[in-house]
Parts: structure tokens; C-alpha cells; sequence
């Protein structure tokens, strides 16, 4: 499995990395071990992570192994190996497999599209937006609904600026359970945004030309100057 971290290497890649490592492991409770050297090859580099827990995980999918990469272009992506509970009990055979599979991973051709551009949140709604250099998106898809999620890149083991847009009509929005905030303007009309319990920011606003139409949206940011750059985005957005 590949995922993107949505993030730039930065100058000192392996430190990051172990930085990295260790919030996963305060949010996981899991032990992850940092190799002491970088491995570089064909304009790749990675740095090895292990579970030591892993040995001793139950269920039928348990991580193995994984390695941050950085690409010639400074983004991230984390590779992770499997195994199921058959494959477990071989566990020390299936670990140094792992560590060769990983050491053979080379850089591919394909580069994000890291430039300012106007991208299709929705082609049904035609809804679109357009997004400052230096960002990245992903879409989840769901049986009646979608998640469009931006992140504005940060150096590795700093925290994610996201923004996310759910689109659908079963937002689990509760306004209740958290307290108001700033407004902005969406779609030319004042929106009032809410702080949940992780100091994001909520709001709910309703689609130009399509009055059942809902869009949830959550800003994830640390700093003000952040949250500023976010709404921003937002301001671009627009139904054609």
C-alpha cells in the first residue's frame, strides 16, 4: 500500500521522519523503529520504519514493515507491507522479505501537479475551485456522497493544513456540540463557522442553484495565518 503524506520532505529528511514516528506511535500506542541510515536510490530516498509490535498484532492484516520516501520533487509518500494471519507465523522470514521489497522500490515517472489550478470538485454540481501552489488533493468517493479533500504542504512531522468538503445530503454536522467561531463569505453569502472539540473548524453552507444540495465543511489548521489561507481557497469556490 502507497499513501501520500501530503507533505514536503524537508531539509533534514531522516530527522523528520523519526519525528514522524514518534506521533504515530503517541497516537497508536504502537513502537515504530527509525533505520539509523538513509537509503537513496534513482532519486528516491527512504527511511525505514518497523512495527516491533508488530510480531504480536492479532486480526488477519498486520503491517510489517514500512519506508517514507522522498521524491525528486520533496513530497512524501509512506509505503507499508501486510501480511495476513497465515503469513504471521512465519513472522522473522516475512519481515526480512519485507525489507527486500522495500529496498528494490525505485521512483516512478509520475509527478503531482504541485502548480496554482483550478480543479472539478463536482461534475454533476459543477462545482469548482481553484488552489494556490504547493497543494494536493484527494477525493473519497462514497455510495451517496463524496469527500474533496485540499492540503496545503508542510514540511514532514509538522501538522496537515486541510480542507475538506463533504458533499452529500447526511452531513454529520452538530453545531450543538461545538462552539461558534468567525464568519467568512461562501458563495457570496456569510457563513458561520464553528471550533469542534480538535480546534477545527465546521461549517455548513447550502449550494447556489441546488437548494438540497448541502456542502460540510471542516478546516483543519494550527495557526491563524493558516486558517486565513484556507478560507481564502474557499473564497475561490463557485458553481458555473
Amino acid at each position: 500500500m502507497a499513501n501520500e503524506l501530503h507533505a514536503y520532505a524537508g531539509s533534514n529528511f531522516s530527522k523528520n521522519v523519526d519525528n514522524l514516528a514518534k506521533t504515530w506511535q503517541k497516537e497508536s500506542g504502537t513502537k515504530y523503529t527509525c533505520s539509523p541510515q538513509t537509503y537513496s536510490k534513482d532519486n528516491l530516498r527512504l527511511v525505514f520504519l518497523q512495527d516491533t509490535k508488530g510480531r504480536n498484532q492479532s486480526g488477519d492484516v498486520r503491517l510489517v514493515n514500512g519506508a517514507v520516501a522522498a521524491n525528486k520533487d520533496g513530497t512524501v509518500q509512506y509505503l507499508a507491507l501486510y501480511v495476513n494471519e497465515a503469513g504471521a507465523k512465519d513472522w522473522d522470514q516475512i519481515l526480512e522479505l519485507s525489507k527486500k521489497i522495500l529496498a528494490s522500490v525505485r521512483a516512478g515517472k509520475a509527478a503531482p501537479n504541485l502548480k496554482s489550478r483550478t480543479v472539478l470538485i463536482d461534475e454533476e454540481l459543477n462545482l469548482s475551485i481553484t488552489l494556490p501552489p504547493s497543494s494536493m488533493i484527494s477525493i473519497q468517493p462514497g455510495p451517496d456522497f463524496k469527500v474533496f479533500r485540499c492540503y496545503l504542504l508542510r514540511e514532514l512531522s509538522r501538522p496537515h493544513v486541510t480542507l475538506s468538503i463533504y458533499i452529500g445530503t447526511c452531513p454529520n454536522f452538530k453545531a450543538d456540540e461545538m462552539k461558534k467561531d468567525r464568519e467568512s463569505v461562501v458563495f457570496g453569502q456569510k457563513t458561520r463557522w464553528y471550533k469542534n472539540k480538535e480546534n477545527g473548524l465546521e461549517a455548513l453552507v447550502n449550494v447556489p442553484k441546488n437548494r438540497y444540495q448541502v456542502l460540510h465543511l471542516m478546516l483543519g489548521a494550527n495557526k491563524a495565518a493558516e486558517t486565513i489561507d484556507i478560507l481564502k481557497i474557499l473564497g475561490t469556490m463557485k458553481v458555473k
